[in-house]
């Protein structure tokens, strides 16, 4: 609760918050208590999607590593026979939960003690259900409770007004864009990787850091914060006049920050919405009037600073400043070969790096201090919003210089749930512990730095020296969002947005650690990564099963991507946007979406699995692979040259294709790949006959699939790698 209630009888008050809250309970045939959490993924449907096979549960547990993988059983009986496992499970997470609240006693500040309750709560509180008893328990008990103090403080806040909620919808545009706006330079190249790394780790940090002056700007702690995720924010506050104003004086400052800072590319747009008490118990109709009210307020970004200097005069003259060769933004002259930001950018890399990828090892502390005080200890500061971040090791002695002027200092663990509460004592400032999410694993060479984007295309023996770009996005998340679930209320929906940060945000990096991904951008439901070629292909598919594994196999959760392959100088702007375009033709292939884009070729994921392990097959049959000094066959073999000639063959088709059908086509191109075959020992003979050795057994099963039909439709995609991976590698 807000900790400036007006004396009402609080009891009544919280009350009628938890049944506010608490609407969203479902009535269930089940009758026994002692029940796991129920994966919220398990009930979202779109469309004709059919229900998910089985019942989808978390074993009780605290946050941790895979603890937020469902587990599926057949018969909830299942649940019946584990309930003393279940109830023992429950006892250990609420002895962790006391152990840690103990450890936050010493924290006096109402708001920071409640910051720091709250993440102790989101870490032991997140897998439990907030109730059991004849009920679909797919909302956790951290996300109840969090909604009923919202709600509380509001009712105890607005008194007696009619509508005693304020919505305030934000939306941080541009942020992706900045982040690939980024050019090469001039002999710039080597720190491109570590740059890039700084600028979208940075943009990471800007929705938290605008989340954080406006709490503080009206006084609210985090308990108000619905949902954060992707530049996007959705903050429950009471609804009064003073707020109201308070909101729209704040998004002008933001906007006026933002304007110096990244020159109009990137701005803040806040809604708001009034709503009653049924307007909390039905969100889903709240969230879309909070979508009309935003996308009016889009159409009118920056009216507010539209005024007195926002058009100059500047001086742009050659002897007051340089323009930045990365960036493009004036800076003054003489002072550095590149603006001060893209140089913070540079630092930010490297302290990333340095940092490795052993989360639980890493501390971020943000401080805030009066808007417009400068915090030159921070390494990344914010001044127009006086909010500034800094890096941590353990073992690492704190710069007490760090805390001067600082109002308040947050120590928050980075992709851990560890709360740092013994560091809260040496900052001597109003201080909360918490831990933060975001994607952030690079690939680090054996000097512990990030592999440049060069090298990174050279790592592996089995792929010609490329990068490639992924871009992905959820299908259609903002109707899922808004009519995925029945009785989307506030706590569901934000139970249903936060468990998908957890898998945008928390667990990719584990799987971009495995394929020595570099995460460029994470968040809400967008993903973009740069790796090797090869890697990349790798990557997305593992990406997509593990994904389908955490949402329940549910065929209403899908994921569109376009990958896009580059020479490892390409300039990272233009990576973006032609892979961005490869994701949206994804999209328009099929009106069910669910599909990937490469080597020119649209396929389901299911299909991409199924051709990449054909390509699999052939490379390993490629006589270019064999180390022999004699061949026993001396027929039928399987050569890179082969490959490419019926790759050819197939893309010299569908650029022939003129008014023929697909099925024309494909029966032409048939008999002329059969040809080819034959002529190299691959005919009726070998296709048909007996007593063949098991290495020619092997070649046989690859090569029938060659000339299956739906095989050659999609035959860029195994030819493609194919020929990518057996491609002479230039000399280094």
């Amino acid at each position: 609760m807000h900790h400036h209630d007006r004396g009402e009888n609080k009891n009544s008050i919280v009350a009628e918050a938890d049944h506010l809250s608490a609407n969203e309970r479902e009535s269930s045939d089940e009758t026994f208590t002692r029940i796991p959490m129920q994966s919220i993924f398990s009930g979202v449907r779109k469309g004709g999607t059919k229900a998910v096979n089985g019942h989808y549960f978390y074993a009780p547990s605290s946050l941790g590593n895979k603890a937020l993988y469902p587990k599926r059983v057949d018969s909830k009986d299942f649940l019946k026979k584990s309930e003393q496992e279940i109830i023992n499970s429950y006892e250990k997470i609420v002895k962790n939960l006391q152990e840690d609240l103990a450890k936050l006693r010493g924290i006096e500040d109402f708001d920071a003690a409640v910051d720091s309750v709250l993440a102790a709560f989101e870490k032991h509180l997140s897998l439990v259900p907030s109730v059991g008893y004849k009920n679909v328990a797919d909302i956790s008990l951290y996300d109840h409770s969090r909604m009923t103090a919202a709600i509380a403080s509001c009712l105890a806040e607005a008194g007696d007004s009619e509508k005693p909620f304020l919505f305030v919808e934000g939306d941080i545009s541009g942020i992706q864009d900045y982040i690939y706006s980024i050019n090469n330079g001039n002999n710039k190249e080597k720190n491109m990787a570590k740059r890039l790394r700084g600028r979208s780790f940075e943009v990471s940090l800007l929705t938290d850091a605008v989340i954080a002056y406006l709490l503080r700007k009206l006084g609210l702690n985090r308990v108000s914060v619905v949902f954060s995720g992707g530049g996007n924010f959705i903050l429950l506050v009471p609804g009064t006049e003073e707020n109201r104003g308070k909101m729209k004086q704040a998004e002008e400052e933001i906007n006026r920050f933002f304007l110096e800072r990244y020159t109009g590319r990137v701005g803040l747009v806040l809604a708001q919405k009034e709503v009653d008490r049924e307007g909390v118990k039905d969100f889903n109709k709240t969230s879309f009037e909070l979508k009309e009210v935003m996308g009016r307020e889009k159409a009118r970004k920056f009216n507010g600073i539209l005024e007195g200097g926002f058009f100059g005069p500047y001086d742009f003259s050659e002897d007051s400043s340089d323009i930045c060769s990365l960036c493009g933004r004036d800076y003054p002259k003489g002072s550095s070969d590149c603006c001060s930001q893209c140089n913070s950018q540079v630092l930010l890399g490297e302290k990333l790096a340095a940092t490795g990828n052993k989360y639980d090892s890493t501390m971020l502390i943000r401080t805030a201090v009066d808007a417009g005080l400068e915090q030159p200890r921070a390494l990344v500061s914010f001044d127009g919003l006086g909010i500034a971040y800094s890096f941590y090791g353990v073992g690492e002695n704190l710069d007490p210089g760090l805390f001067k002027n600082v109002l308040r200092a947050d120590f928050l663990s980075l992709n851990s749930t560890r709360l740092w509460s013994e560091q809260i004592a040496e900052s001597k400032c109003t201080s909360s512990c918490s831990f933060m999410f975001a994607g952030t694993n690079v690939p680090l060479g054996q000097d512990g730095n990030i592999v440049p984007f060069d090298e990174l295309a050279e790592e592996r023996e089995d792929a010609y020296p490329r990068i490639s770009v992924m871009r992905l996005d959820v299908d259609d998340l903002g109707y899922l969002f808004s009519s995925g679930l029945e009785n989307m209320t506030v706590s569901r929906f934000s139970t249903f947005s936060r468990f998908m940060n957890y898998f945008f945000l928390w667990y990719v990096n584990d799987i971009a650690e495995e394929h020595r991904i570099y995460i460029t951008y994470s968040g809400g439901d967008d993903l973009f990564v740069v790796g090797n070629w090869k890697d990349v292909i790798e990557f997305s598919l593992d990406f997509h099963e593990k994904f389908r594994e955490y949402t329940c196999s549910n065929d209403a959760l899908t994921a569109s991507a376009g990958i896009g392959i580059f020479r490892e100088n390409y300039p990272i702007r233009f990576a973006a946007q032609k892979s961005g375009e490869l994701e949206e033709r994804s999209k328009k292939e099929s009106e069910l979406k669910n599909r990937i884009t490469l080597f020119d070729t649209t396929v389901s994921w299911d299909r991409l699995k199924e051709m990449n392990r054909l390509a699999g097959d052939i490379y390993d049959l490629l006589e270019e692979n064999k180390n022999r000094e004699s061949q026993v066959e001396e027929r039928a073999k399987i050569k890179a040259s082969l490959i490419y000639k019926i790759y050819s063959t197939v893309s010299s088709g569908y650029r022939k294709l003129g008014n023929k059908s697909i099925e024309e086509w494909i029966s032409l191109r048939k008999y002329m790949i059969k040809y080819i075959l034959s002529r190299r020992g691959m005919g009726h003979v070998f296709m048909e006959g007996d007593n063949l050795s098991e290495d020619m057994l092997k070649k046989r099963s690859v090569v029938k699939q060659l000339v299956q039909d739906d095989v050659l439709k999609d035959f860029a995609v195994p030819g493609s790698i194919v020929i990518y991976s057996a491609r002479k590698r230039r000399n280094r």
